[in-house]
């Protein structure tokens, strides 16, 4: 659950840093040059009427006319000598057909300086500088320089070119003013502006002959001032801002939630997807189809629950296949015993002769000694089964001495060789040496091989107990060996051996190969020690069992 909600916190986090960093690239998109453009009408008319008013003016006049108009647009606002900035060919050539150039500054501190606007002065060797930008949002729209307001700026140039004449030539005025401005201009009794519904506050900025800004939530934002000892007043607007400016504050909210949500769909996707497959392949297994498996990529998210779905369909399928063979085994392995029992009774009923009938008790009992023997064995190889090798039961581990152990289950050994030779040695081995292991599975493994050594030898039978050479101790082994004499097991017979009811043997007489099942509980004993069995050829002449399980 952590690594799941770690992953997807990360990748939300990731995402949302991605859309931060893609904000601006986003608005530049969005917006196209259409800020510039709108940038460019607003300062059309402020350039032309600045330079009415230093036309025919000596250069001293001139300084001083700038100098005020630093005191009102902002100190960035100047009148500088062409020569001294570094304008491309066709930048200049803009210049000169009275267009307004726009250039937009690097960001200081992060922060993204408004765009610096140049337009030609008088006379042509030198330009105007002004500094203005747009900023607006759903709540409030204003149109500013740094430190300072261009439309106060655009109202005093206005304002003076009606001051300069009588009012009743104010209305011609405006519509002259109108062709060279990029915005509504319009002349308003100061009644109609107090009586429209002013704030108390834009009210009492409205009597200070300050600018204010009577938008209410609209893209057309409108600006009014008082005119100067007259009952007018001068109305800029409405100034039509961009919907892609105006609503960029939704389209960066809207990105970044879109952002995030698509990461969130793509990962629960991809989580829902193999979330279907692993219900897809569950359907399917229990459907009878018990080769599924789910195929996964080591690092995904549901690798754990996937490797543990294949993990159990795989024990499941070696359970029901185990148990049809064992079914399927047990059934013909039975078949003849009981059909000797049937033909003794058969027999014996028909038969008047003591000795004859004592003859066929007796192999009967034999049959039911042979079953019986099977059903041991049944039972030992299903107690095996019953749990995965790999999850060892270590309640019947414990430390044993090794020597010990081996000499007191060889002694037991003896009176099951049939007259045959049954030697055993240690080597390499500590007197006190011990190890941790069943004891009790650890001998019927011994007991299992010599007795199918037994079986095979012709007269002679070894054990010996060793260790590998202690190079590496973490990964030292020891080692179990039981040598006879007999006539081998071919190289290709030798792994099917340890499949159950399984042997060398076309005889089914049982004293010669058993019933083919305790070479598989010797697999399954040394499965549960972690170890490994193997056949080889024997010194000896005959087959040598060759066991290793870790000393650790």
């Amino acid at each position: 659950m952590i690594r799941l909600f770690l992953t997807l916190f990360s990748l939300i986090l990731l995402t949302y840093f991605i859309a931060i960093a893609s904000i601006d690239p986003l608005a530049e998109f969005l917006l196209n040059n259409i800020e510039d453009e709108v940038e460019a009408e607003l300062s059309q008319g402020t350039f032309t009427l600045l330079n009415r008013s230093i036309k025919g003016l000596e250069p001293s006049q001139i300084s001083k006319k700038v100098a005020l108009y630093k005191t009102i647009f902002h100190p960035s606002f100047d009148r500088i000598e062409k020569s001294s900035l570094s304008f491309s060919p066709d930048e200049l050539e803009k210049l000169a057909q009275g267009k307004t150039l726009i250039k937009n500054e690097t960001p200081v501190d992060g922060e993204d300086p408004p765009s610096i606007h140049y337009h030609q002065s008088l006379p042509s060797s030198y330009v105007w500088k002004l500094a203005l930008d747009i900023d607006a949002d759903a709540n409030d729209t204003t149109i500013y320089v740094i430190g300072g307001k261009f439309i106060e700026g655009a109202f005093y140039l206005i304002e003076s070119s009606l001051l300069k004449a009588e009012k009743q030539q104010w209305p011609k005025i405006m519509q002259e003013l109108q062709t060279v401005h990029g915005f509504p201009l319009h002349l308003k009794s100061q009644t109609s502006i107090t009586q429209g519904g002013l704030t108390p506050q834009l009210l009492k900025k409205f009597d200070n002959n300050k600018v204010i800004n009577i938008t209410q939530g609209s893209r057309y934002v409108t600006f009014v001032r008082k005119i100067s000892h007259s009952d007018k007043a001068l109305q800029i607007g409405g100034i039509k801002i961009p919907w892609q400016l105006y609503y960029l504050g939704y389209f960066v909210y809207a990105f970044l939630a879109l952002t995030v949500a698509s990461a969130i769909f793509f990962w629960t996707r991809s989580l829902w997807l193999n979330l279907h497959n692993i219900k897809r392949a569950a359907d399917d297994f229990g459907a009878g189809n018990y080769d599924t498996r789910i195929a996964y990529r080591k690092y995904s998210r549901l690798a754990g629950l996937s490797q543990a779905f294949n993990s159990m369909a795989e024990k499941t399928q070696q359970s029901i296949r185990s148990h049809e063979e064992l079914t399927t085994a047990v059934s013909h392995e039975l078949r003849t015993p009981v059909a000797r029992m049937r033909f003794s009774l058969d027999m014996l009923s028909s038969s008047d002769d003591e000795k004859d009938n004592k003859r066929y008790i007796a192999n009967m009992n034999d049959d039911i000694d042979e079953m019986n023997v099977l059903l041991e064995e049944l039972l030992s190889y299903a107690r095996l089964q019953s749990r995965d090798p790999k999850e060892n039961d270590h309640r019947k581990f414990s430390q044993q001495a090794l020597i010990p152990w081996l000499e007191h289950t060889m002694q037991g050994l003896i009176k099951l060789s049939q007259g045959k030779q049954l030697s055993w040695k240690v080597e390499g081995i500590a007197t006190d040496e011990s190890s941790a292991f069943d004891a009790e599975l650890m001998s019927r493994l011994l007991n299992n091989l010599v007795q199918n050594a037994v079986r095979h030898a012709k007269q002679k039978i070894e054990v010996s107990l060793t260790k590998t050479p202690e190079l590496i101790p973490s990964a030292q082994h020891y080692i179990l060996i039981v040598d006879d004499d007999g006539t081998g097991i071919a190289e290709a017979d030798r792994e099917r051996l340890f499949e159950v009811f399984t042997t060398a043997e076309s005889s089914r007489n049982k004293e010669q190969s058993g019933f083919g099942i305790g070479l598989a509980i010797v697999k399954c004993i040394v499965s549960r020690h972690q170890g490994s069995v193997m056949i080889e050829d024997s010194p000896l002449g005959g087959a040598r069992f060759v066991v290793q399980w870790p000393s650790k």
